[in-house]
């Protein structure tokens, strides 16, 4: 695939060591880390703001073993994600007929915010941390973006509160900010 064949989709993806040594493990303390605190929030730095802000999906992962990797439970199979994901493309289509877009990553943000905005309880939540300052306008689109796709992968109708909260903790990878929103949900 072609990395800017926007029709069948693109997929970038970043990976970086939470520092320079590559050893710091947040859940385990330092566990081996050599770097100072000011290091490791410097080289952070070097990707925060205006490239973090245009990535969609954020995981933080841990180092497995191969052991490790070979105990994972799969509870869905590949042909079950296979159909779920060929749906909501259809969903997709469908809500997009007659637009020059086919996919939601795909809509200019003025359009998806006038024409497919979010249920009341969902805007309410993406304007509430547009004000304090947690979320930029173009972050606020993105999160848009991926409330609707995973209303889609859910076969839910629009995207609300609930759509809107998975769409922030898979954007912003921090367990502060999930933290947070859990929180709030509770």
């Amino acid at each position: 695939m072609n990395a800017c064949d926007c029709r069948r989709g693109s997929l970038v993806v970043l990976a970086a060591n939470p520092c320079p040594c590559g050893n710091y493990r947040a859940a385990a303390g330092r566990d081996g880390c050599t770097c100072s605190d000011q290091q490791r929030r410097r080289y952070q730095a070097r990707v925060r703001g205006p490239v973090l802000d245009r990535v969609d999906i954020t995981r933080h992962l841990a180092a497995s073993s191969v052991t490790g990797a070979a105990a994972i439970d799969v509870s869905e199979s590949t042909a079950a994600v296979r159909a779920r994901v060929s749906a909501a493309r259809d969903r997709q289509a469908i809500r997009f007929t007659g637009e020059s877009w086919r996919l939601n990553g795909q809509v200019p943000g003025p359009a998806l915010r006038e024409r497919w905005p979010l249920l009341p309880d969902g805007a309410v939540l993406l304007d509430q941390l547009l004000v304090d300052g947690r979320l930029t306008q173009r972050g606020a689109v993105r999160s848009h973006r991926l409330a609707w796709t995973i209303a889609d992968l859910a076969g839910t109708e629009a995207p609300g509160r609930a759509e809107t909260e998975v769409a922030l903790k898979l954007r912003s990878g921090d367990p502060l900010m999930a933290a947070w929103l859990e929180r709030r949900a509770g």
